[in-house]
């Protein structure tokens, strides 16, 4: 075993999982864990009795004065924290700029929408979801190797995007902040995360597999709560002028054709569900600009024929045309419908970066971005690693560099190929990302 994996391994032992209980199958296409209830875990920093679920909503009492932090699973004693009275922890800083930034310009907020590609702990804290990834080997590579609910080893896109306009990482979750109440207002003014795994543009999607998700139509009514606030704050007229210099990420898509795929691919046409799936989208996208919102960054649905599960679930080993078809439609109705906004909502401005041509390009010439795999994972069992989960406690297969990998688990990517996929959307050209990439889009005046 290589140095560097016998570092990563000690450092996450102290997320050690004591106690499983009993396991459902699990569903491959989608990379979650079903769990008929929670794992329990050691908190062996303490050296307290076992912590039962690591739901954030099951531990409020824990981390109300930050020794606990539901941001990381409401597991881990915030290391700098601990000696402080009051909360100044993770959500402090959410909200800080780093200085060489600062100087150069002001940071927009952030204000994030989507799934498991984008969520950073919503669904801690849902009671009743078995989509979760607060548990290790998830997070090995993220600080203190802290399994935060990520689905990823360390930080996720949203987090890489944050990053690029010179935050420290994603903003906090919606959930997070409503369960902090004395400080809801004044951390939401920088953004807020409220994209959640398993969910989709359709009310609908996830919720058959996952029990309980924030659908997208939910997140943005999370959203409009959020702009009450800050309206309360700010006043009506400042408000606005804020809204429309914030940029809005939205990462969504995949589970709709998931679920698409699994349960009405025989019932329904290819084209009716683009017709019902395109629908939806405009309507949270018009529900966005109402509520003041003008610059959107939007990333369509990746090649998820070619992902670890669906490779492992082929005969042949190769990608799943029938799901990449339903990738590449989404995208062209996606480009359309935003132009077609755009021409309506004169304030509109848009960037969309195209996640399928992206990952096609590194699948087909790997080298030449580093990556030495672009089949399986780096973390789960069975065939490309596509199998079966990434949880530590069933002894998985676990790389020694992730750096080598596309994907981290069955279906989700690396913490490289995710800061990859930022900086491209962040800086690319018209290939990848158009009418204007992430940057340019943030110095629009509207």
């Amino acid at each position: 075993m290589g140095t560097n994996l016998e570092a990563r391994l000690r450092s996450a032992e102290r997320t050690d999982v004591s106690t499983l209980r009993k396991l459902m199958p699990i569903d491959p296409s989608q990379g979650f864990v079903n769990w008929d209830s929670p794992p329990t875990y050691d908190d062996d920093v303490d050296e307290e009795e076992p912590i039962e679920g690591p739901l954030a909503s099951d531990l409020e009492d824990e981390y109300e004065g930050d020794e606990f932090s539901p941001m990381f699973g409401g597991l881990y004693p915030e290391d700098d924290q601990l000696e402080e009275e009051e909360p100044t922890g993770d959500i402090d800083n959410y909200e800080e700029v780093d200085e060489d930034f600062s100087a150069k310009a002001e940071a927009p907020a952030i204000f994030i929408f989507g799934d498991s590609t984008a969520d950073v702990g919503t669904n801690n804290f849902l009671p009743n979801t078995t989509a979760l990834a607060n548990f290790p080997y998830n997070g090995i590579d993220y600080p203190f190797s802290r399994p935060t609910g990520r689905f990823s080893n360390g930080f996720n896109t949203a987090d890489q995007i944050a990053r690029l306009f010179g935050y420290k990482r994603s903003p906090p979750p919606f959930l997070l902040l409503v369960s902090r109440q004395f400080s809801f207002k004044q951390n939401m003014l920088r953004g807020v995360n409220f994209a959640s795994a398993g969910a989709g543009i359709l009310d609908a999607t996830g919720l058959i597999k996952w029990k309980e998700v924030v659908s997208m139509g939910k997140q943005v009514q999370q959203f409009e709560m959020v702009r009450g606030n800050i309206s309360e704050i700010m006043g009506p007229t400042e408000i606005a002028g804020v809204l429309s210099k914030s940029l809005f990420f939205i990462s969504v898509g995949s589970n709709d054709i998931f679920d698409y795929q699994d349960f009405n691919s025989t019932t329904l046409s290819k084209q009716d569900f683009m017709d019902t799936l395109e629908f939806s989208f405009h309507n949270h996208l018009k529900n966005l600009y109402d509520l003041g919102a003008r610059k959107f960054g939007i990333v369509s649905v990746a090649p998820v024929g070619c992902l670890p599960s669906q490779r492992a679930n082929n005969t042949s080993g190769q990608c799943k045309e029938e799901l990449n078809e339903l990738a590449r439609m989404s995208h062209t109705r996606m480009g359309g419908l935003l132009q077609a906004l755009s021409f309506q909502l004169k304030e509109m401005k848009h960037s969309l970066g195209n996640a399928y041509e992206m990952t096609i390009n590194i699948i087909e010439d790997p080298l030449a971005f580093g990556f030495k795999d672009v089949k399986g994972a780096c973390c789960g069992t069975g065939n490309f690693n596509g199998e079966g989960p990434c949880v530590k406690f069933f002894d998985p297969n676990l790389c020694s560099n992730c750096r080598e990998y596309l994907f981290w688990d069955f279906f989700h990517p690396t913490a490289f190929a995710s800061e990859l996929a930022a900086l491209t959307l962040y800086g690319g050209g018209p290939r990848f990302v158009k009418p204007m990439n992430f940057s340019q889009l943030a110095m629009v005046h509207v």
